[in-house]
This record gives C-alpha cells, sequence and structure tokens, in this order.
C-alpha cells in the first residue's frame, strides 16, 4: 500500500470513529444512570434528573444543529470538527471531576453542542469528499454498520466502568481527544467554494426545497420508528416471560447485528434501485418486523421481528444521508447537513412522548401494530414515487 493509500485509510478510520461519537453520549452512561441517583440520593427529584442526563444532550443537538452550516461555512469543516470533538471530551469527561449533578447536567449540554458539530460536520466532510455515488453510498453504509456496533460497544465499556466506579464512565468520554488528533494529522480542509448567479441559486433553492423538506420530515419519522426497540422492547420480553429480563442485550444485539449488515450492504442494494425503491423496500421489511412485534406471543416471533425492523432500519437511515447530501451539492450541503442531524434527534426526543399514549390507554405492544401500519403505507407511497420518478 502505497503512503498516499495509506493516509486516505487513516483519514477514512477517524472520520468512522469520530461518527460513532453521536452513539457514545447515551450509551456510555445508561448504565450509570441508577448508581448516578444512589450517589446523589439526597437530592431532591433525584431521578428525573438523573434521567435528564440522557435527554439533554438532543436538545441542544436539535436546537444547535441548524447554526453549525454557518460555521462550516466561514471557518472550514477541518477546524470546527477538531473544536467539536475537543469540546465533546472536555464536556462529557467533566462529571468524572464534577460531584455535582447540576455541573454534570451543564456538562451534558455542552456534550450536546459538541455532537451538533459533529454529526453535521460528518455528513458534509463525506459529502465533499465521495462526490461519486457509489464510493459515497459504500461509506455511508460502512458509518451506519461502525455506529450500530459501537452501540453495544460503549454500552459493554459503560457496564464494565460502572462496576467500578459511578463516575468512571464519564472519563471515557476523552477517547474524543485522541480522534481530535488524527483528524488534525489526517483530514485536510474540504470546504469546497462555488459561485452561482442570485437568479440561479434562486431557481436551484425553489427546485430542491421541497424535496429537502420531505427528507427532514421523513428523517423525524425514521428516528422516531428507531427509537422504540431500544426503549420499548425490554418491556415486551419481560411480559413474555420473567426470565427475559436477562437476555435483553441478546435480543437488542440481534437487532443491531441486521442492521449493521444491511447498512454494509446498502452501496449494493443502491446500484439496483433508486432512492425512493430503497425506501420502499426498507419501509415494508420495517413494519413486516414491526407487525410481527406486535403479534409476537414467543422468543421465536419476536425475534423475527427484530430481525426484519433491523432490515429496514438499516437501509432507510444510509438511504435518508446519501439522498440528501445527492440533493444538496456543493452549495447546499452544509445547510442541509446540520438541519438533518436537527430533525434526527427532534425525532428522537420525540419518540417517547408520542408513544406513551399508546402504551398508557392500550399495551405495550400497540405502538408497533400503529407505525408499522405507518411504514407499511410509507412503503406504498414511496414505490409509487419509484415508478413515477425512476432516476430519483
Amino acid at each position: 500500500m502505497s503512503k498516499s493509500n495509506k493516509l486516505i485509510s487513516l483519514r477514512n478510520l477517524f472520520i468512522l470513529l469520530g461518527s460513532t461519537l453521536s452513539v457514545m453520549q447515551g450509551a456510555l452512561i445508561t448504565p450509570a444512570l441508577t448508581n448516578i441517583a444512589e450517589h446523589f440520593n439526597h437530592i431532591e427529584n433525584i431521578v428525573f434528573l438523573s434521567k435528564l442526563l440522557i435527554a439533554i444532550p438532543p436538545i441542544f443537538i436539535a436546537f444547535f444543529s441548524p447554526f453549525t452550516g454557518i460555521l462550516f461555512d466561514k471557518f472550514g469543516r477541518k477546524k470546527i470538527l477538531i473544536l467539536s470533538t475537543i469540546l465533546y471530551g472536555l464536556a462529557g469527561s467533566s462529571g468524572y471531576f464534577a460531584d455535582n449533578i447540576y455541573i454534570i447536567l451543564l456538562g451534558r449540554a455542552l456534550l450536546g453542542i459538541s455532537i451538533a458539530g459533529l454529526m453535521s460536520g460528518f455528513i458534509v466532510v463525506i459529502g465533499d469528499l465521495f462526490p461519486e455515488k457509489i464510493q459515497m453510498n459504500k461509506f455511508i453504509g460502512y458509518q451506519g454498520a461502525l455506529m450500530s456496533f459501537a452501540g453495544v460497544f460503549y454500552l459493554l465499556i459503560g457496564q464494565y466502568l460502572v462496576n467500578i466506579s459511578w463516575n468512571l464512565p464519564f472519563l471515557a468520554y476523552l477517547f474524543s481527544i485522541f480522534i481530535s488528533i488524527g483528524l488534525l494529522l489526517f483530514l485536510k480542509e474540504t470546504k469546497i467554494t462555488i459561485k452561482l448567479g442570485e437568479e440561479e441559486i434562486f431557481f436551484a433553492e425553489a427546485k430542491l426545497s421541497n424535496r429537502f423538506y420531505q427528507i427532514h420530515f421523513m428523517a423525524v419519522g425514521i428516528m422516531i420508528c428507531y427509537l422504540m426497540i431500544p426503549t420499548q422492547i425490554p418491556f415486551i420480553l419481560s411480559e413474555l416471560s420473567e426470565g427475559n429480563k436477562q437476555n435483553v442485550g441478546i435480543y437488542i444485539s440481534i437487532w443491531i447485528l441486521f442492521s449493521s449488515l444491511t447498512s454494509i450492504a446498502y452501496s449494493k442494494i443502491r446500484q439496483y434501485s433508486n432512492y425512493n425503491h430503497s425506501y420502499s423496500i426498507a419501509f415494508l421489511t420495517w413494519s413486516l418486523g414491526f407487525i410481527l412485534i406486535y403479534l409476537s406471543f414467543n422468543n421465536f416471533i419476536l425475534i423475527l421481528g427484530l430481525i426484519f425492523a433491523g432490515i429496514g432500519n438499516g437501509l432507510a437511515i444510509p438511504n435518508i444521508k446519501a439522498q440528501l447530501l445527492d440533493y444538496a451539492g456543493v452549495d447546499q450541503r452544509t445547510k442541509q447537513s446540520g438541519l438533518l442531524t436537527m430533525s434526527l434527534y427532534i425525532g428522537q426526543f420525540l419518540s417517547p412522548i408520542i408513544i406513551e399514549p399508546f402504551i398508557q390507554f392500550f399495551t405495550t405492544k400497540t405502538p408497533f401494530l400503529f407505525f408499522g401500519i405507518i411504514l407499511l403505507l410509507g412503503s406504498y407511497h414511496s414505490f409509487i414515487k419509484s415508478r413515477k420518478y425512476s432516476h430519483n
């Protein structure tokens, strides 16, 4: 392997590793929430406050993401990404040094701001570095797969560290400093400038604005459905059998495995389908998975449901990133990447709020039936669009 190829491989490695920081923020401290609540048990409403450690970052990510595009265009991608990774490490690890729940919550807010820069930045950089669709689709697939596997890995690391000390998981956020060094050494500035006339810009934005609205709306819906698996499956398992409580990690891992394998295969799938056709396949398999979960009366049917759901979201999430980068082009890449990040985290925030009434008035499984039908309708709609607009 030549020196230039080694440098490109290292650059790609650090981009992929940096992309996993967004899933680290929640996975790393989830196992520590009860330990944190016990440590600060003298504080009123500590159970609620400990849950805010997970809830606060997505709120700040959603709020600040739309503004990241301005920073990327003004100061460049590389500088903002490196500053974001450094802020991530400092803000995330502050929980190890601070013996005050409110200071820890402040650190979580700063962590959310840093992730807004990271997520939007890596989407933009991928679009800059891989102008060829096939290469871009392949890299986005690898990114999605690694992020899924990283979620399990960071969860296990968090569990191991919290068994030593309640605050030790916070120290693991310093991993981002290592990534910032890698980005400094191997990532070249990818800012691309273009010149368009005012009339060209007006018509380009008018033509694409409706598509972007659809993409961002769909991103919210995708994340609402995505978060239903990790938040509701533990309760469904306990309803099926008391002994299943010990095996939650195994079931979630099966879902993540098939999601990751599908993401890896994304570029191959896209060679034989357009964006709408890919959505149609993704939503159909996802719908089948959700309906099987709703109908599950034993573990086998539940596992089948998780497999199909994993295949569905493993195809849908890379597809929406690739579609946005393809449509946005150079002139709108930073703006739309920030808005996509905002949409994804709004969906995560809304998911438990939207499905809770279904659980309260019906059963734990009811949301899977409702959204299974919604996904089925989405699959049909995407299929019709794929026939009408064969190139999209």
